[in-house]
């Protein structure tokens, strides 16, 4: 390999790394053998069911593991694992399981109450400042 830099600098610290394609075709062909079916998918959710033939499986996804995914594996609450440092998975035991997978972002309903708050403390300063005011008790 040759390189071309205007400024010093250094490799020290640089690692070349090959994949092996026959063990990535093995391990991607061994994920497609059990695929989620019944697949139902909103702006937030995704459900489905899936076969697992082996003990202690993972339905692998690439949804992103963040802070908001609530799943479920035969309507129990599961704790998703996160594979390749960035990747939700999900771990399965061996049969048929109905997986449902929900997303709600963080603070979703902390800022919903929040903006409510606001709505309803803005509304009230709004009409008691421009009310009429009516002379109370005297007649003319």
């Amino acid at each position: 390999l040759k390189f071309s830099f205007s400024k010093d600098i250094s490799f020290a610290d640089v690692a070349l790394y090959q994949l092996n394609n026959a063990k990535a075709t093995a391990a991607i062909t061994q994920l497609k053998a059990n695929p989620l079916t019944n697949i139902k998918q909103t702006a937030s959710s995704l459900s489905g069911d899936i076969n697992i033939n082996k003990r202690k499986q993972v339905l692998f996804t690439t949804i992103p593991q963040v802070p908001g995914w609530t799943v479920r594996v035969d309507g129990k609450r599961v704790t998703p694992q996160k594979a390749l440092n960035m990747f939700m998975t999900v771990p399965l035991t061996q049969g048929n399981h109905h997986v449902t997978m929900r997303y709600v972002p963080p603070y979703l309903l902390l800022g919903s109450v929040i903006s409510m708050c606001s709505w309803v403390l803005a509304y009230w300063t709004l009409h008691s400042r421009y009310r009429p005011r009516h002379a109370m008790g005297r007649r003319h």
